[in-house]
């Protein structure tokens, strides 16, 4: 295994390359997804506790893609597709069934509500960011995404009442 330090030229070249080959719109959009499943994931914690929001969340989101991907090809997954998925699950489950823990928060619906849309959104964010991941370096991806979901869930796009 070879470990290599990236210097600021690196990091530097990494997000000129990003600039030139992807759309900021997208680059945009999968931060905006990506700050709305952690903020709608934290939410769902506090309403319903961490092993439903977890399996519902992170359960959720292959789930979607391999049913999208399906309808938008027309063609049932795969057996190996399917397994994988239903492999995924089931591990998840059990993993989180271990904890002993089940809802334990005071809103049960509104958690599952919030889990549901922070699925939906990591599975968006995934979808939407697969060319990214093709095209450019992996941390400048982070970087961009990562500061528009920061930016995004902290009311940083806002101008502030009473501040100029």
């Amino acid at each position: 295994m070879t470990w290599t330090i990236r210097t600021d030229r690196d990091f530097d070249r990494a997000m000129r390359k990003l600039d030139r080959q992807v759309s900021p719109v997208r680059a945009g959009g999968v931060g905006l997804l990506t700050g709305a499943y952690q903020g709608l994931y934290f939410v769902s914690v506090v309403a319903v506790g961490v092993t439903v929001s977890t399996v519902v969340s992170l359960g959720l989101a292959p789930v979607l893609l391999t049913g999208v991907t399906s309808l938008r090809t027309r063609t049932a997954p795969s057996p190996r597709a399917a397994a994988v998925v239903v492999a995924a699950l089931a591990g998840l489950v059990l993993v989180a069934g271990s904890s002993g823990a089940g809802i334990t928060g005071p809103h049960p619906l509104l958690g599952i509500l919030t889990a549901l849309g922070s699925g939906t959104a990591f599975a968006a964010a995934t979808a939407l960011g697969e060319p990214l991941a093709r095209a450019a370096d992996p941390l400048a991806i982070a970087a961009v995404t990562t500061t528009v979901a920061t930016l995004g869930n902290s009311g940083g796009w806002r101008k502030r009442r009473g501040h100029h």
